[in-house]
């Protein structure tokens, strides 16, 4: 497989389970939950920064780094919000939908990291 296929195959899956989580996230309340689907859609943006430098100039990936930081300040900002709202109105998560999301991220990261011999 090439360099290029695992890359985008890395990048749609955790973009992918970014959603899952997302959406799981605001169904059992957990703001553990959102902040890992955070790092999900993180990861989906390196990835696709990766892609994407293979054949732009120098010039052009710093200014791609600089929009997708910026892009990503904003799920930050959402997660203090939410963080805060559930200080202010705590509510207790659903513990085995969160489980279950858990093992579903758990096979995606197992899947996406290198193997070594």
């Amino acid at each position: 497989m090439t360099l290029r296929r695992t890359v985008v195959i890395v990048g749609v899956l955790n973009l992918i389970y970014f959603g899952v989580e997302f959406y799981f996230a605001h169904q059992f309340n957990s703001v553990a939950l959102f902040s890992d689907s955070l790092d999900f859609l993180e990861d989906a943006a390196v990835n696709a920064l990766i892609f994407l430098a293979f054949a732009w100039s120098v010039t052009a990936r710093a200014r791609l780094s600089y929009f997708l930081a910026a892009l990503l300040l904003a799920p930050a900002g959402a997660f203090l919000w939410s963080a805060i709202s559930k200080v202010l109105d705590p509510v207790t998560p659903n513990g085995n939908g969160m489980s279950l999301v858990g093992a579903g991220a758990l096979c995606v990261n197992m899947f996406c990291s290198p193997t070594t011999a």
